[in-house]
């Protein structure tokens, strides 16, 4: 009966009090009474007790969530440079100067958030399993309140091809032949050409030997151009089956 009265009072001392530092005073005492009926083993005491404490701090977020935010000491309206502007004193008090921490605001006003029968039916069934009311149980039941975050679509598995890998393979294979014949080819017509150089050293001759020779460099360039295509397309397949080969590694 005495327990009863005494869980009713504070209620009703709850109920009546306006202001976070009032609450916080409720709050800290039966924090300190909870200690207390833990070490005298009270299981009674502590049920209701550590209920009280839980509720004044849902009590205190409620109250929180209310107040303004504290304006601190201004510069000319936020400009740099300008006359200090003095807050009025009935400003809302800070966070420190209530004697509150951000973790602890957070975590009353996370509380203060539960609907009351939500909030009702957790403090009953944390009295009933765990026989006291922690914060930790009840912000669990803030966050069963919390809206489903979409779930985040997982990438597509990768399927290698045996079939591609080895035609990449095969590929490869075949512009590596294609450059070495064309360094071949390149050559070759290099060495026509000085050999032609030398030949004809007539007069009647040079003209169709230039005309020749700048036929020849045409050649030459076309074909060096084409061998810087098959270097680059042989790279790349290069590259490709390398990346097919470790995808295929992994996969194994």
């Amino acid at each position: 009966m005495t327990n009863l009265i005494k869980y009713n009072a504070a209620r009703i001392a709850l109920a009546e009090a306006h202001s976070v530092d009032e609450v916080k005073d409720i709050r800290d005492k039966y924090e300190a009474m909870a200690a207390y009926a833990r070490q005298a083993k009270d299981t009674e005491m502590i049920q209701w007790v550590t209920e009280i404490k839980v509720r004044a701090e849902r009590r205190a977020g409620q109250l929180l969530a209310e107040m303004p935010k504290a304006k601190g000491t201004q510069v000319n309206g936020g400009i740099t440079g300008g006359p200090i502007v003095v807050p009025p004193v009935n400003d809302a008090k800070t966070l420190d100067q209530m004697g509150v921490s951000k973790n602890d605001s957070s975590r009353w006003q996370k509380l203060a958030a539960v609907p009351e029968e939500q909030f009702e039916q957790a403090v009953a069934a944390a009295k009933d399993i765990a026989g006291e009311v922690t914060t930790a149980a009840m912000l669990r039941a803030a966050k069963a309140n919390e809206p489903e975050k979409p779930a985040t679509p997982k990438p597509p598995k990768l399927e290698i091809v045996p079939d591609e890998l080895a035609s990449l393979r095969t590929e490869n294979e075949e512009l590596r032949e294609a450059y070495a014949e064309q360094g071949k080819t390149i050559k070759e017509l290099i060495d026509d050409n000085n050999s032609m150089a030398v030949a004809f050293e007539a007069d009647d001759k040079l003209a169709a030997l230039d005309k020749e020779n700048k036929k020849l460099r045409e050649m030459n360039r076309i074909l060096e151009e084409r061998v810087r295509g098959l270097q680059n397309e042989c790279l790349a397949a290069k590259r490709a089956a390398q990346a097919w080969q470790r995808k295929a590694e992994k996969l194994a």
